[in-house]
Order: C-alpha cells, then sequence, then structure tokens
C-alpha cells in the first residue's frame, strides 16, 4: 500500500496523482550538474504554482548561462512531468520541445532530469531545497 504524506509535504508513492500543493514543490532549489568532462554547471530551478497548474523557470549558470520556461504535462505516484516552451537562447535552445521531470526524494531534495526531443541530450542532478 502507498502513502500519501501531505503533513510532511510530499508525496511517497500514492495510489493516486501525486497533488502538486500536497508534494510543496514550490520555491527555488539549487544543484550542481557535473558534465561527462568534469565541467560543474550551476542548476538553479524555480517552481510555481498558479491556479493549481505547475510552472518552472530552468537556469542554467557558467558556462551555459542560460535559461528555460517549463509547463506541467501531468504527474503519477512521486513524478511531476514538464515541456519546455521557452528559452532565452545560447545552450537552452537544444532543450526545446524537450522534457524535464522532477522526482521527489523527500521534502527538500528532488531529482531533475532533462532530455531534449531527439535524446541526444540526457542529464539528470539533484537539487535541494533553498
Amino acid at each position: 500500500m502507498w502513502l500519501f504524506l501531505s503533513s510532511a509535504g510530499l508525496c511517497v508513492a500514492g495510489t493516486a496523482r501525486c497533488d502538486l500543493k500536497s508534494a510543496n514543490l514550490a520555491g527555488n532549489w539549487k544543484g550542481v550538474l557535473i558534465e561527462s568532462g568534469g565541467d560543474r554547471i550551476p542548476v538553479d530551478l524555480h517552481v510555481t504554482t498558479e491556479r493549481d497548474e505547475p510552472g518552472c523557470e530552468l537556469d542554467y549558470g557558467p558556462d551555459r548561462n542560460c535559461s528555460l520556461e517549463a509547463v506541467g504535462a501531468g504527474s503519477d505516484e512521486k513524478t511531476f512531468y514538464f515541456r519546455f516552451k521557452d528559452s532565452d537562447g545560447g545552450w537552452c535552445d537544444r532543450l526545446i520541445n524537450g522534457k524535464m521531470s522532477l522526482e521527489i526524494k523527500d521534502r527538500n531534495t528532488l531529482d531533475l532530469d532533462v532530455q531534449n526531443a531527439s535524446g541526444s541530450v540526457n542529464e539528470s542532478v539533484e537539487l535541494k531545497r533553498k
């Protein structure tokens, strides 16, 4: 049997879809992506909920220096799915029409997965609540 822990602010594999408000995703998250060559890219994620619809701004620091906007595309037990809708250019343009998922690990930790439409970019990074 799966549990839904709204008082703790997370969905731990519920029988129904995760509720964004109960999951308490809104806010700022931070992590560091380590590329295959060893470069460390700062990653910031800002999650908002308007009318219970999730939205995100994903910001990459140096050496990418770009941002993307993403809109909600559904959820399941403990994962929220998004699609990228806009980029401010540069490296982030390769993710347009791609997808992103946020998997809840605990109330202060998320796993962020990003993939472009062709699958040539497929990255994961752990994010911590700021």
